[in-house]
């Protein structure tokens, strides 16, 4: 029965991925592939699986021919970019990237992903411009007024690197990560008691993270 017969390896596979199996986990799905006619999904679950293997290569031979199932939607384009980009495969990034703002103008995630690619390839004017269209379609994105702020650091705007870093600090949980991004560009502004206070925001939230506030 072959309805029967899925709902078993869909079951199998469940298992086998949660205990962290994921050899028999692909095993499990390449034989769902000649069951199902969801073959986009089973596809899908491939390139997660070997992404978790850390075989970016293979992840990406799932991730596109999940991509061609669905007929190079923003979806599937917006993850085969984004494996692209761990690849280091810019442009393959940038074109998929593109052919997502072709699409829709205003996609948030796919300016995002562009100016992180951007910021690999050290083009940080590039990267804040990216940054920018995506924060005007979706300001609510700390993560990215953070990526902003590491953007303007590179390009020596440390005062308005202040300025984005502050949207996170309003937003989210007290973060050491955050706290010690401010101090470095007060540090680059020679505002020595602000530096001092960022530092010591940092070391009370990570006291792992001293010796940087000893070394100022």
């Amino acid at each position: 029965n072959q309805p029967q017969s899925i709902i078993a390896h869909i079951v199998l596979y469940e298992l086998y991925f949660e205990s962290g199996d994921y050899e028999s986990t692909i095993l499990t799905l390449k034989k769902l592939e000649n069951l199902t006619d969801k073959k986009d999904l089973v596809y899908y679950q491939l390139g997660w699986c070997y992404m978790f293997m850390d075989d970016s290569q293979a992840a990406m031979t799932y991730f596109l021919k999940y991509a061609e199932e669905n007929n190079y939607d923003v979806k599937s384009l917006i993850k085969i970019a984004e494996v692209s980009l761990l690849l280091g495969n810019y442009d393959d990034t940038k074109k998929y990237l593109e052919r997502v703002i072709a699409i829709d103008p205003y996609h948030y995630k796919a300016w995002a992903e562009l100016g992180k690619t951007y910021f690999a390839e050290k083009n940080y004017e590039k990267a804040l411009e990216a940054y920018n269209y995506s924060l005007l379609s979706n300001d609510t994105q700390f993560y990215v007024h953070i990526s902003k702020g590491k953007t303007l650091e590179k390009l020596q705007r440390y005062s308005e690197a202040i300025e984005t870093y502050n949207y996170s600090v309003n937003e989210i949980e007290p973060d050491p990560y955050l706290y010690s991004l401010m101090a470095h560009c007060y540090v680059k502004l020679g505002n020595r008691a602000e530096a001092e206070l960022y530092f010591k925001k940092t070391i009370e939230e990570d006291p792992q993270l001293d010796k940087g506030f000893f070394a100022l």
